[in-house]
């Protein structure tokens, strides 16, 4: 899906940061770290938070455990977080962000928000490093890649 930020009411994370009108209701796409951090300031200045992961877990791209007690904090904190969720459509009707979504029952679900936050997409700004003139692994994602001990294959990176 294209999402074209308008920064009005589909904001980039950076937008966000710019946010200064009444928002009572914001959605995040999203929940790794970006997300997250978006979510608990918002959430802090008494706005209603509700985020949206494709993944079953916060924090994807770490481990179950950091991943549960992260969960289990922000629930604790009245976040609500619908995980395994796939946007389907967003648009503005009425000043007003609709987000339809396929939930985790895969019930097809809409509700609205004021603004929402896309904090997905991000990827590693590596191309201009040239790493693969030094011979250094990337991943499929266009991570350098690591082992278990997050070593590299090479030996002095």
């Amino acid at each position: 899906m294209n999402i074209d930020f308008d920064e009005k009411y589909i904001l980039s994370n950076i937008g966000a940061l710019s946010l200064m009108e009444n928002t009572k209701d914001i959605g995040i796409i999203g929940c790794g770290a970006i997300g997250l951090e978006t979510a608990t300031i918002w959430q802090r200045l008494g706005i209603n938070v509700t985020l949206f992961e494709k993944s079953n877990k916060i924090l994807p791209l770490l481990d179950n455990d950091v991943s549960s007690i992260m969960y289990k904090t922000l629930i604790n904190k009245n976040l609500k977080i619908n995980l395994s969720s796939l946007i389907k459509d967003i648009k503005i009707l009425n000043n007003k962000v609709c987000i339809e979504y396929i939930d985790n029952l895969k019930n097809i679900k809409k509700i609205f928000f004021d603004k929402i936050i896309i904090s997905i997409g991000r990827i590693p700004n590596i191309k201009s490093l040239n790493l693969k003139n030094i011979n250094l692994k990337i991943n499929e994602n266009n991570f350098i890649k690591v082992n278990k001990n997050y070593k590299t294959n090479l030996k002095n990176i």
